[in-house]
């Protein structure tokens, strides 16, 4: 096994035990960030034949950017603070490369803004939405996909 291939390995191994974490965390805290949908949602707005997609599209990018188990562990430790690249490259056992290519698909799908602080960057969710979208998925996959 070359030095890349086990790198390769010894990180994908990190990321779904960061993905395991994610699950215990948010279990924890799920009472925390619980919230119902409002009775009055909004309805699909327009009514030509590709409203929903005007309407959907950049929801679906948030999706996309959560939709990989090192991301969702990222966006889950910043729910409760905010980090550098080092602190979520150290507490997730990556290396800082790969955490700057994902925290940056993140702050693409605006899941995540960033600050400078002299010359560290850090990172924080955008809004509380992405925290309950987080938890809210979580408590889903654990109510519905327990076999």
């Amino acid at each position: 096994m070359t030095q890349s291939q086990h790198t390769d390995q010894t990180e994908t191994t990190h990321a779904h035990y960061a993905a395991e974490q994610v699950a215990k965390h948010v279990a924890e805290h799920t009472a925390e960030h619980a919230h119902e949908a409002p009775a009055n949602a909004p309805l699909l707005e327009g009514s030509g034949p590709k409203d929903w997609e005007e309407q959907f599209g950049p929801s679906v990018a948030i999706f996309s950017a959560l939709a990989n188990p090192l991301r969702l562990a990222i966006a889950h430790h910043l729910m409760h603070r905010p980090h550098s690249v080092s602190e979520l490259h150290t507490c997730l056992g990556i290396s800082q490369p790969l955490a700057s290519h994902h925290l940056r698909i993140l702050r693409e799908a605006h899941v995540i803004d960033r600050e400078q602080q002299g010359r560290t960057t850090i990172y924080r969710l955008k809004d509380d939405h992405i925290s309950h979208i987080v938890v809210d998925v979580y408590e889903h996959t654990r109510e519905h996909h327990a076999d």
